[in-house]
């Protein structure tokens, strides 16, 4: 997962001395990447990128947040917004807001905790708290008192006393016209933003959601998931979302990361003062870091610098971002080593689960060492530092459990079913509601029962690492030949067979996993220099052991649903033993998914139309349940089963620009897809295999190959598979006509005719002239729809977003293969993302191509 090319959107110099400048950069995902849509610039985002509706979002949200959301963690104001992150205590504040009369009588004077307090009401409010705090602090200040500022977690010294510049306040410019910088077109009532920055998505530090009841703190809870997940996309440096509700006299807290989400309840701020001074002012008033912001990252529209194991990178744009709020939260960047001209990596940030044996850059290392070809080099690794320690979402869980809050031990999540999960939560929140009117020895079995819950729900810690890798590749679609792709194809296949002669399976061999990059050395000896294929992304790479394969282990499942084996399909939700004709037959669906989807070389795209029919398109359901899953098993079977068959329906579907290699794949076919036999046949099959085992000449040695590949994969020798798929390939070079051969140079691609521009609802920016590198890759993860020239385009998901990934499906029609800006709407890039909801395209609705990455493992 490794390269995909996208922009950014714009954001204030880092080398300011605010608070604000030290945040950095802005998203899509993919992503995800994400993490997390992938990054468009404010323009570009606006223009390539269909809407999300809410309804469609919140249903996915509602579906996630029941298995990750651990409710009333009273003490999470404290915890999130501590006194040490502050240059004056929260007790001292309230203090000093007490003498000017904000709070008398353990009220706070003038709320409201009836309906009438309105968005703008809360907002006046916690404001004038705001700028009653700060005359304290200037007064403090202008008395020359001595006052350190307090020591952080770290034992490092809080600097929210000397920022300079506007301050952050808090605004319901976005209550009734939505947040530039992103196309769900969310209004959250009110939002914290920097005096002077304008309402949008990547300016927004926290969010507050306003209702008029307590009864109504669930719907603006998963509002607030629905905005966090934004905010992820949008702010490509975040490593944590605060967000608020606000409901009559009671206000709760919400904190988001990767790992999870954690609710302080309904706490009455009467009652409890201290926690609405927390939240009002102190999240205008806390450092980036403790705000969520990662400080090593700093990125200025596209562009900027990130250090790592002390080199500074240049940032040059970013690639891919993950979308999904819990999970790994994969972005990947393309950087220059300053000192080495020319030299261009991909980074790779994620947050990687701290159970897992082997993380990918130790599994890469170990790879280059043993010398094999056509993977990322690892140049160099390492896990991110904030404030001098490793960036973990464990701090925050180690906080609750010092506080009690939740056992001692964190257990594993295990596998549960959607709607236990959902059930779960239902009767979290119908105790609550009845806990305060318990007596206190059945409230603390309650709430004793209630943390027991929690901890079963809990997602993997997770530890923030980045990866600097050698080659920066494009899309495995951008082949400038026919002779190129197969030629990268055999790269790839040699990429499973190397690593399979060396105890290792990928296990997520995918449209998004393969790449095309430039080499010196060519193992295959063509006459020109060419791209050659590369497979990336070992985050779930499997190591066999020292002593070799292990047949028969069982491992949790994982892949990209669209290029996944028909075993594994079937045992999605389980484990089943990988093996290497599994990693096989998911480049055989990749070949098979650029045949369909593409039209040429180059990334050419074909129309709508004839995508719908073609048996791709039924590989992308709207749901990955255990039914839909078999319906796929089913349907590839049946599609691989004959060979006749097999041949009838790539007629059909495959592009005639592939027609020159449409027996090269019915031979790959043959290769991967032995024919079931009786008992009497197999004993045929494996006597005349024998006896053609004795021949050393070159027809000889091919036909036993070819009968030693009817028989069953547990019985076959995993070098006469590979060889046959290499002299498969090498065959259909052989006859491929000049047109299609390699080149010594290729012309550059054909101009693409700019279409009109269409003006956004609400867009009144002025990004309409700005140019876009054609490059961009639609990986949206999460995000959902491309909106292409004339409104088609589709991305759907649904499900965790730990636990699935998708692709985006290059779609067009009338054979427009165009983004708003004239720019291709290319495959899906390289970087595996999550999952999201099914979104509305403008005009048209239709699957897109979506892949899911489903394990037992949470990861």
């Amino acid at each position: 997962m490794d390269a995909l090319n996208f922009s950014i959107e714009p954001i204030p110099n880092p080398a300011a001395e605010s608070r604000h400048d030290s945040a950095v950069s802005n998203t899509p995902r993919k992503a995800n990447r994400r993490a997390q849509l992938p990054a468009y610039s404010k323009g570009k985002l606006e223009k390539d990128v269909i809407k999300e509706t809410h309804e469609a979002v919140d249903k996915s949200e509602n579906a996630t947040m029941s298995k990750t959301i651990i409710c009333n963690i009273h003490p999470l104001p404290q915890l999130v917004i501590p006194d040490s992150a502050l240059d004056m205590s929260v007790k001292e504040m309230l203090e000093g807001l007490k003498e000017e009369g904000f709070y008398v009588e353990s009220r706070w004077v003038g709320w409201k905790d009836d309906k009438s307090m309105s968005e703008q009401d809360v907002c006046a409010y916690f404001n004038k708290l705001a700028d009653a705090v700060d005359r304290m602090r200037e007064a403090r200040k202008n008395r020359s008192i001595p006052n350190a500022p307090l020591a952080s977690d770290d034992g490092a010294p809080s600097q929210s006393a000397n920022v300079v510049g506007p301050k952050l306040r808090w605004s319901f410019a976005a209550m009734n016209k939505p947040l530039h910088g992103d196309q769900m077109k969310r209004k959250p009532d009110l939002i914290c933003i920097r005096e002077g920055d304008p309402a949008e998505w990547y300016y927004v530090h926290a969010c507050v959601e306003k209702k008029p009841e307590t009864m109504d703190a669930l719907e603006a809870l998963r509002q607030g998931r629905g905005v966090a997940k934004i905010m992820f996309r949008a702010q490509q440096n975040r490593r944590f979302v605060i967000g608020c509700t606000v409901a009559g006299d009671a206000i709760e807290l919400t904190y988001t990361d990767r790992s999870g989400t954690f609710t302080s309840g309904m706490l009455k701020i009467h009652e409890n003062p201290e926690d609405l001074v927390r939240v009002a002012v102190g999240l205008t008033l806390i450092e980036p870091q403790d705000l969520g912001y990662d400080t090593t990252l700093s990125i200025i529209e596209g562009a900027g610098e990130v250090t790592v194991c002390g080199t500074v990178y240049k940032v040059r744009r970013n690639i891919f971002a993950e979308s999904s709020i819990e999970g790994r939260g994969t972005m990947c960047f393309e950087v220059q080593d300053p000192q080495k001209e020319g030299s261009t990596y991909v980074l790779k940030d994620a947050w990687v689960d701290v159970t897992r044996d082997h993380k990918e850059a130790d599994i890469l290392k170990n790879l280059n060492d043993l010398g094999i070809t056509n993977i990322p080099k690892v140049v160099a690794s390492e896990i991110v530092r904030i404030n001098g320690r490793d960036d973990s979402t464990k701090y925050i869980r180690q906080k609750l459990q010092h506080r009690g809050c939740l056992a001692r031990k964190i257990p594993h999540p295990k596998p549960d079913t959607r709607a236990k999960a959902a059930k779960e939560v239902g009767e979290n929140t119908a105790e609550d509601g009845k806990a305060a009117h318990e007596k206190p020895k059945m409230k603390k079995k309650l709430e004793l029962a209630k943390r027991r819950r929690r901890n079963k729900k809990l997602h993997p810690l997770r530890n923030h690492h980045r990866i600097i890798m050698d080659p920066y590749g494009k899309e495995f679609c951008k082949f400038r030949c026919l002779e190129e792709f197969l030629l990268a194809v055999k790269d790839i296949v040699s990429v499973i067979k190397q690593l399979y002669d060396n105890n290792y399976l990928h296990r997520d061999v995918s449209i998004n996993n393969v790449v095309l990059a430039e080499r010196e050395e060519d193992a295959f000896q063509s006459v020109y220099k060419r791209l050659q294929g590369f497979l990336i992304d070992y985050d779930y790479a499997l190591w066999l052991g020292r002593d070799g394969p292990r047949k028969g282990v069982k491992v949790p499942v994982t892949g990209t649903v669209p290029f996944m084996a028909v075993d594994l399909l079937e045992h999605f939700d389980g484990t089943y033993a990988h093996d290497y004709q599994h990693d096989l037959e998911s480049l055989f669906y990749v070949i098979c998914w650029i045949c369909t989807v593409h039209s040429g070389p180059n990334g050419k795209c074909r129309s709508v139309e004839e995508i719908v029919k073609s048996n791709i398109y039924s590989w992308n359901v709207h749901d990955f349940s255990e039914k839909n899953l078999k319906q796929i098993a089913r349907t590839k079977s049946a599609l691989t089963k004959i060979k006749e068959t097999f041949r009838t329906s790539i007629e059909e579907d495959f592009h005639p620009y592939f027609a020159p290699i449409f027996d090269c794949l019915c031979d790959m076919r043959d290769c991967l897809f032995p024919t079931k036999m009786d008992e009497d046949d197999h004993e045929i099959v494996i006597l005349a295999a024998n006896k053609l085992k004795e021949r050393k000449d070159a027809e000889g040695i091919r036909k036993f190959r070819k009968k030693h590949l009817k028989l069953p994969h547990a019985e076959r020798d995993s070098n006469v598979v590979f060889d046959e798929l290499f002299a498969v390939i090498d065959d259909a070079r052989e006859t491929l006509s000049e047109e299609h051969r390699l080149k010594k140079v290729y012309p550059p691609p054909p101009e693409k005719d700019v279409p009109p521009k269409e003006k956004h609802e609400e867009d009144d920016d002025d990004d309409d002239d700005k140019e876009y590198d054609d490059d961009v890759l639609f990986d949206l993860d999460d995000m959902a729809f491309i909106d292409a020239t004339d409104g088609t385009g589709v991305i759907q998901s649904v499900g965790d977003g730990a636990n699935i990934q998708f692709v985006a499906l290059p779609l067009t029609k009338e054979g427009k293969g165009k983004s708003r800006t004239g720019g291709s709407i290319p495959q899906a890039g390289f970087v595996p993302s999550s999952s999201g909801s099914k979104r509305k395209a403008t005009e048209e609705i239709f699957p897109s191509s979506r892949s899911s990455r489903q394990r037992t493992n949470p990861e």
